[in-house]
């Protein structure tokens, strides 16, 4: 409001001032000044020690968080998400470059599908910005990792790659030509990656509109002319494949998420038996 501005407030103040200077204020503040210098002087040494000691004490903190989570996991379960994370931001940085978005959505991956703890997160991000840094690979990442896991980590593996890559409603070329490389590194069957890539297409693209039976086709990686003595075999094979049991000592993350591909497989199988004529 316009009015405002004919307010003597600040001119009142600067009136009080010049008549406290005048009464011998000026020596006052030098007076207030030395002592605080002074204080400032005898005390910087303990401040600055106390601000170290505060940094570390939180670096202990964090430190023994996070080991107190991990201690608690297996080795194969801490090589196996350093070496999928690391795959991860090799793939995100296929186009040259790895965004703030492309990060974020590896973290929320971890705790959606993975549902990792707060410590859990604190090691992700490490292993996150080491990864950023790493010379490593992608071809000498995925040789360790098949002389390590056995081949049904190998699939779980797979699938969380797709699963990432499709996240973000955009699967371009480069990313396609990455995993393609991966699936050779990974000696992983061509079939049983066409299998993994057309249960992503059926429910990330334009297939995951269709009808449901399609999909359902596609989760078991068989055409619609399968019949159900196909069904039935291919069925028995992924069972095999991806039995919970076969990752267990992963650990309970990703033994649940071979429960949910599970689940799917046997959803899959339910339906198309009662849709096929015999």
């Amino acid at each position: 409001m316009y009015y405002q501005r004919y307010s003597n407030g600040g001119n009142y103040f600067w009136i009080f001032f010049l008549i406290f200077i005048a009464l011998g204020g000026f020596r006052i503040l030098l007076l207030l000044f030395g002592i605080a210098l002074a204080l400032l002087i005898n005390f910087f040494p303990l401040i600055i020690m106390g601000a170290l000691a505060y940094r570390f004490i939180k670096k202990a903190n964090k430190n023994h968080f996070v080991n107190s989570s991990l201690n608690s996991k297996s080795s194969d379960h801490k090589r196996f998400v350093e070496i999928m994370v690391h795959i991860f931001i090799a793939i995100a940085k296929a186009d040259g470059k790895i965004t703030q978005s492309e990060t974020q959505m590896i973290r929320e991956f971890f705790v959606q599908q993975l549902n990792f703890s707060s410590a859990q997160l604190l090691w992700l991000n490490d292993v996150m910005e080491t990864a950023k840094q790493s010379t490593d690979s992608m071809e000498s990442l995925a040789k360790e990792f098949t002389s390590q896991f056995g081949y049904e980590a190998q699939l779980m593996l797979l699938n969380m790659v797709y699963n990432v890559a499709y996240s973000d409603g955009a699967f371009d070329s480069s990313e396609q030509a990455m995993i393609q490389r991966l699936v050779s590194w990974l000696q992983i069957s061509e079939f049983d990656h066409a299998r993994i890539r057309m249960a992503f297409e059926a429910q990330f693209s334009n297939a995951s509109s269709a009808a449901s039976i399609d999909r359902y086709y596609a989760v078991l990686g068989l055409d619609k002319s399968a019949n159900k003595q196909e069904i039935k075999k291919v069925y028995r094979e992924l069972t095999k494949k991806y039995h919970p049991d076969k990752v267990h000592h992963l650990g309970d993350e990703f033994k649940t998420q071979a429960e949910k591909k599970m689940q799917e497989i046997n959803q899959a199988y339910d339906e198309l038996m009662k849709h096929v004529p015999a």
